[in-house]
């Protein structure tokens, strides 16, 4: 059978079974079994395939078809131009979230003093400061990443190692939101579960795969993330930034109530690619000339 061919077949299968984007995680697949970028595959898809490579995909379309996402399956998942290391004991990384590190990245290089520690609140997989780290190339610069599950740290360790080469620029802690957490930060960052209750009765089949810890954040959705904020102005932990990713279906009633709570801060709601509110910035200065690219409301 030629590539080709096998490629049709997935398609139809996958389609047949529910799943959106069938072209692309067909071609996902092959690209993964061969070890071929896009280009590579396209020019070769008259070659034969031998006998072990056509179970090798059999085996993943049998398991995609039950709706398991492929990242699971295939163990990896490209986030911010990375190869990240990824399993059933994470949340799978979205596109959107990535506007997370463009942000940071555009607050950081802004800034008199380049040196300086970010510390992300239920880190999973690690991906957002592992590419922040990457983009910034600093290594003076401390990155403290913190997750309740002792799964999840083992994942965001084998990433640090995969992908950063400067290791000791990152400390792994485990714990429960702020729970043993001082210091002062440039950016203390988040992507909390943030699904409400009505939204977690209504997930897609891939979506229950996932860790429902990781998606639930309280019965409106924004309950964690508040708990959040709370910890940080009670602790009086010093930071110039915070940046969450929210529930875009709540985002003004969740503005309202971080207004309530850091009334004398600078507070932005940033849209995502979509055109979405996807994510807030609480600042300790006014950073509208940081943020016209971006779309934007504020206090």
């Amino acid at each position: 059978m030629k590539i080709l061919e096998l490629i049709n077949q997935n398609t139809q299968a996958l389609k047949k079974s529910g799943i959106k984007e069938y072209n692309l995680e067909s071609e996902l697949i092959l690209m993964h079994i061969l070890n071929l970028e896009k280009a590579e595959l396209i020019s070769n898809l008259n070659q034969n395939l031998n006998v072990e490579e056509i179970k090798k995909n059999n085996k993943i379309i049998d398991k995609r078809i039950k709706r398991i996402p492929l990242p699971y399956i295939l163990k990896k998942i490209h986030f911010f131009g990375l190869p990240f290391y990824i399993n059933k004991n994470v949340l799978i990384p979205r596109q959107e979230t990535e506007l997370i590190i463009e942000i940071t990245k555009k607050l950081a290089l802004d800034h008199k003093n380049p040196n300086f520690q970010t510390l992300e609140i239920g880190s999973g997989s690690g991906v957002i400061s592992i590419a922040i780290a990457n983009e910034l190339n600093n290594k003076k610069n401390k990155y403290i990443l913190t997750d309740i599950s002792d799964k999840a740290l083992q994942i965001s360790l084998t990433n640090i190692k995969q992908i950063n080469k400067n290791k000791d620029t990152f400390h792994i802690v485990k714990t429960n939101l702020l729970n043993g957490i001082k210091g002062k930060y440039k950016f203390i960052i988040s992507n909390p579960p943030y699904l409400s209750k009505i939204q977690m009765e209504l997930l897609s089949p891939e979506l229950q795969f996932e860790p429902q810890n990781a998606l639930y954040g309280g019965k409106k959705g924004y309950e964690l993330s508040l708990k959040l904020l709370l910890k940080i102005k009670q602790k009086q932990i010093e930071c110039e930034y915070i940046i969450l990713e929210i529930n875009s279906e709540t985002y003004m009633e969740f503005f309202n109530l971080t207004n309530d709570i850091f009334n004398n801060q600078n507070i932005y709601l940033i849209k995502d690619y979509t055109q979405n509110y996807r994510f807030i910035i609480v600042s300790t200065k006014n950073i509208d000339n940081k943020l016209n690219e971006y779309c934007y409301f504020r206090n």
